[in-house]
């Protein structure tokens, strides 16, 4: 056989090997350290706020935060991790009048920590929040508490952004989940999140898995206005073996409805992992 028809052979050969299911696994090590970067932009139009608005077509808000996450114990099928805030910053775009009064948000939000406990698939179990002391003192002179808020077992079963299945998949597979979350101990007296989603295994290479998601996210209580929803689509990549997020990008569109009408809202998030 001549040696240019030879070659052609071993590089289709792995093309033809049948594709293999994968157990898709969250399991980071204890005592992991990881930092991230994220920005999350809020557009809104229209509404109540179409006054305040100097560039339509810019973020009204803008947050980039960086953040250092450690995984302080495993389990069987579960771990927890610790997320604080290092540095973040507010930006006001589409409003530029607005960041002289909020920019100091960023600066109340560095220190606030954020202690989870999640399932292997990615499931938070539960999840308690501990605000910066500036943060803390600047809630409580607002009426609104400052302790940690927490939410137990008992009341959570919510996703993060992402959920893995529960059987062995292989690249192209679709699974859906959903879960309903209630909102009574972080003061939504009655309220539930809601959240049904649609994940495709998008690729595996290595030790990284590419999932996309669609899905609707939504908040509903007898205090709260209805119709409060959104449509979320994105792609999160996971370092399976690292047991960390590699990179997500996210977006949520839909409507919050507030006197005098609804005000279209997207948000769009980025996270990478530093």
């Amino acid at each position: 056989m001549r040696a240019p028809a030879l070659l052609a052979l071993i590089a289709l050969a792995p093309a033809s090997l049948p594709a293999q299911d994968v157990q898709l696994r969250f399991r980071p090590p204890a005592g992991r350290v990881a930092t991230t970067a994220t920005v999350t932009e809020m557009v809104m139009r229209g509404g109540p706020m179409a006054g305040f608005v100097t560039h339509p077509d810019s973020p009204m808000t803008r947050v980039t935060a960086f953040q250092t996450s450690t995984v302080t114990a495993v389990g069987d099928g579960e771990y927890t991790e610790e997320q604080i805030i290092d540095s973040a910053r507010m930006e006001f775009p589409a409003a530029p009048q607005f960041a002289a009064m909020m920019e100091q948000m960023g600066d109340l939000m560095a220190g606030t920590s954020t202690v989870s406990r999640m399932s292997t698939r990615g499931r938070l179990l539960a999840v308690q929040m501990t605000p910066s002391p500036a943060l803390a003192q600047m809630m409580g002179a607002m009426g609104q508490g400052g302790g940690p808020l927490t939410m137990g077992t008992s009341q959570v079963s919510s996703p993060s952004l992402w959920l893995l299945p529960e059987d062995a998949v292989r690249v192209g597979a679709t699974w859906r989940d959903s879960v309903v979350v209630a909102l009574d101990s972080s003061g939504v007296a009655g309220g539930e999140f809601r959240m049904a989603a649609t994940y495709q295994l998008r690729a595996h290479q290595g030790s990284v898995a590419t999932i996309g998601f669609d899905g609707v996210y939504a908040v509903t209580g007898p205090d709260l206005p209805p119709g409060v929803s959104f449509v979320v689509t994105g792609e999160v990549r996971l370092d399976l073996a690292r047991g960390r997020l590699a990179a997500m990008a996210m977006e949520m569109t839909g409507s919050m409805p507030l006197p005098p009408g609804e005000i279209p809202i997207e948000v769009r998030t980025r996270i990478v992992a530093r």
